[in-house]
C-alpha cells in the first residue's frame, strides 16, 4: 500500500507545475472528440470518466478518481475520443499540460518520481476497483425500454387466440418466407459470404414449412393435462423471448425461433448478427406483413432498427421484461447470455467425431459424409468434422471418398492447406462457409474433377492439431485406429478439445458397438448411420426438428434437447390433496 503522506507530498509538488481549476459538480473537464489537453490531477473531490451512446441514450461510468489520482493519462491509447471526463462532485483539479506530462513520464524531470508515484496510485485504484461491466451497471435505455414495452403489449394480445388461429398464422408465415427462399438465400450469401444458394433454399424450406408442419395440431399454451392422479398441468407462455441469431444460418434460425415463439404464445425480439443484418431485416419485414394480415400485432416480432452492437444486445439480455433468451451463435455471445441474469438456453460448438466401422457400407457412408459436410459449405455445426476409420478398411474407404467427390490430401498438400487456411492455428475466418474447390485453389491443390470435400489424414499423435477442432467449412480430419478401444479413446480426445455435448456419429450395424460409442462420446446426440447435417437437426430421424441444439452441461448448455416451442413454456401444476385414509382402511390394506 502506498504511503498517504508520500501521496500528499507528491500532490503538492505536481500542483505547482500546472493550472489549478475549480469545477462544480457535473462540470465537464474533457468532452469526447475534443483536443487532448493533458492530464488532470485530482486535488479534492471526485472525478469520473464516462461514455454516452446517443443512439441508445445510455450513460456509462467507466472509472471514478479521487484526490491524488491522475485522470486522462491513458485517454489516447485506450479509448480515445469516445470518453469524456466530468466532476462527480465539486472538485479542485490541476491540469498538467501534454508537454509537462510527457516530460514527467520520460523520467527526466525533477518531479518525475512524484508523477510516477501518483500514476502508480491511480493504476492500483483502477485495478482494484475495475469499472463494472455493462450488465452489472443495470443500465436502462429509453430506446430499448420502448421496444420491449411494445413486445409486452403485443404478447398480451396473443393470449386469447385459439390454437387453430395460431396454427394458421404459423403456416402463413412459413409459406410467405419460403416463397422468397431463393431471393433470401441469394441475399444471405451476398451479405455473409457463406454458403451455397441451392442448399440455403433447402435449409429455408426446413426452417419454415417443415417446422410449421411439425407444430400443427400440437397442444399450445393453456393446454390442460393429467400428470398424475392428483396433479393436473397447464402450460403457460414465458412472455417476451430474446432470440440471438447467428451469421451462419440467419434466415432459417430466425424463422424457426419466430415460429416456436408464436406457437407458445410469446413475443420475440431478435438480435441478429451484424454481418447478416440486411437479410435478417428483410426476413422480419416479410413476417410482420403476415402478422398484420392476420390482425396480429406486428410487434410480436421485432428487431431493433439500430446498428447491431454488443451494448444493444447486452441491454436487451438484461432487461427485466425479457423473460428468456434463446442464444444461438458464438461462444462469447452464449456466455454473455448466461451471465445476463436472464434465464437462457445457449448452444455450444460442434465438432462431431465420426466412427466408420469395418462393417459399414463404405460407399453409402462416403456419400453421406461428402454430401453432408459439403452441404452449404459446412456451416452446420452438427456436421461431420473428424473421421475415425477402422484400419482394415482404410484404403477401400479412401477410394469410396474419392469416388464421392472428396480430395484426400497427401503430406505436401496438407502443409499447403495449413499454411493457407490455418495460418494462425485455427481456420481463418475468410474460409468459413467457402467451397472446398475455392479453398483448394487458394492452396494450390487440384484434382481432375470438382472437389466437394477436403479430407486431411492425420495420426493419433496429432490430436491437438487445429484440424481436430470445429471447422465450419468442407474440411474434415481423418485418423485410422486399430480396435474398438482406440476408436473410443480418440473419440473422447477429440471431444475434449472441442464439441462436448453436441453430436457424434457412428456407422455400423453392430448394436454393441453403438452402445459402447454412445457411452464413450460425451454428447447429447449420437447419430447412427446418418449424415450429420441432416441428422442433428432432426430432418432424417426421430429427433425434434430444430435449429437450436442444446448441448447439455458438458457443452455449457442448460438443456440437452433439440429445442422446440415446449422449451418456451412454463408448466403450472394443480396439485390436489390426497384423500384422507382411516386407520381401519390402512390396517385392511396391510393385511391385503
Amino acid at each position: 500500500m502506498l504511503n498517504p503522506s508520500s501521496i500528499d507530498t507528491a500532490m503538492e509538488s505536481l500542483s505547482k507545475l500546472g493550472q489549478i481549476e475549480f469545477v462544480p459538480a457535473g462540470g465537464i473537464l474533457f468532452r469526447e472528440g475534443g483536443a487532448h489537453r493533458g492530464v488532470f490531477l485530482v486535488l479534492d473531490g471526485t472525478v469520473e470518466t464516462f461514455m454516452v451512446d446517443d443512439e441508445l441514450q445510455t450513460y456509462t461510468v467507466l472509472h471514478q478518481y479521487c484526490a491524488g489520482q491522475l485522470v486522462g493519462f491513458n485517454m489516447a491509447s485506450v479509448v480515445g475520443s469516445q470518453v469524456s471526463i466530468r466532476a462527480r462532485t465539486d472538485c479542485k483539479v490541476c491540469l498538467l499540460s501534454s508537454d509537462i506530462q510527457q516530460t514527467l513520464a520520460s523520467g527526466t524531470h525533477t518531479e518525475s518520481p512524484s508523477y510516477i508515484l501518483l500514476l502508480q496510485h491511480s493504476l492500483v485504484s483502477i485495478n482494484h476497483n475495475p469499472a463494472r461491466s455493462f450488465n452489472e451497471q443495470q443500465q436502462s435505455s429509453p430506446v430499448v425500454d420502448a421496444i420491449v414495452k411494445r413486445s409486452v403489449i403485443a404478447q398480451n394480445s396473443l393470449l386469447s387466440w385459439p390454437e387453430d388461429r395460431i396454427d394458421l398464422l404459423i403456416a402463413d408465415i412459413a409459406d410467405a418466407v419460403n416463397r422468397q427462399a431463393w431471393e433470401l438465400a441469394d441475399a444471405a450469401i451476398a451479405e455473409t459470404g457463406m454458403g451455397v444458394v441451392a442448399h440455403r433454399v433447402q435449409k429455408i424450406l426446413l426452417g419454415t414449412m417443415e417446422v410449421a408442419a411439425s407444430l400443427q395440431g400440437q397442444p399450445g399454451s393453456g393446454a390442460l393435462a393429467i400428470e398424475s392422479p392428483n396433479v393436473d398441468t397447464i402450460t403457460v407462455p414465458m412472455g417476451v423471448i430474446l432470440g440471438l441469431i447467428p451469421v451462419t444460418n440467419p434466415v432459417e434460425t430466425l424463422v424457426f425461433k419466430v415460429l416456436i415463439a408464436l406457437k407458445s404464445r410469446n413475443a420475440i425480439v431478435l438480435s441478429c448478427h451484424r454481418k447478416a443484418r440486411q437479410v435478417s431485416l428483410r426476413t422480419v419485414k416479410i413476417i410482420r406483413e403476415v402478422l398484420a394480415k392476420h390482425e396480429a400485432s406486428p410487434d410480436l416480432v421485432q428487431t431493433p432498427d439500430l446498428p447491431p452492437k454488443r451494448e444493444l444486445t447486452n441491454l436487451l439480455m438484461s432487461h427485466p421484461d425479457i423473460s428468456f433468451i434463446l442464444a444461438t451463435g458464438g461462444t462469447n455471445m452464449v456466455r454473455s447470455a448466461y451471465r445476463s441474469g436472464t434465464p437462457s438456453i445457449g448452444v455450444g460448438k460442434g465438432n462431431a467425431p465420426v466412427w466408420v466401422c469395418h462393417d459399414a457400407h463404405l460407399q453409402q457412408v462416403a456419400e453421406h459424409i461428402v454430401t453432408s459436410k459439403a452441404f452449404d459449405n459446412g456451416v452446420v455445426c452438427g456436421s461431420e468434422n473428424n473421421l475415425i476409420v477402422d484400419h482394415d478398411i482404410e484404403q477401400p474407404f479412401i477410394s469410396a471418398l474419392v469416388d464421392a467427390g472428396a480430395a484426400v490430401l497427401n503430406a505436401k498438400e496438407t502443409l499447403r492447406l495449413l499454411n493457407v487456411a490455418f495460418a494462425d492455428g485455427h481456420l481463418d475466418e475468410q474460409w468459413l462457409g467457402k467451397s472446398a474447390q475455392a479453398i483448394c485453389q487458394a492452396a494450390g491443390i487440384s484434382r481432375s474433377s470438382t472437389i466437394e470435400l477436403i479430407v486431411v489424414p492425420q495420426s493419433t499423435q496429432q490430436l491437438d492439431s487445429a484440424l481436430f477442432r470445429e471447422k465450419l467449412a468442407p474440411i474434415v480430419s481423418m485418423v485410422t485406429v486399430r480396435g474398438e478401444q482406440q476408436a473410443l479413446s480418440v473419440t473422447r480426445a477429440v471431444l475434449s478439445n472441442e464439441g462436448r455435448g453436441h453430436t457424434a456419429i457412428i456407422h455400423t450395424h453392430d448394436q454393441r458397438r453403438i452402445e459402447a460409442f454412445a457411452q464413450a462420446a460425451d454428447v447429447c446426440r449420437v447419430l447412427v448411420n446418418s449424415p450429420g447435417t441432416q441428422g442433428c437437426i432432426g430432418a432424417c430421424n426421430g429427433l425434434a426438428l430444430s435449429w437450436t441444439l442444446g448441448c447439455g452441461t458438458a457443452g455449457g448448455s442448460s438443456t440437452s434437447d433439440n429445442v422446440t416451442y415446449r422449451h418456451l413454456q412454463n408448466t403450472k401444476r394443480i396439485a390436489h390433496a390426497t384423500p384422507a385414509v382411516t386407520h381401519a382402511e390402512k390396517d385392511v390394506r396391510k393385511l391385503a
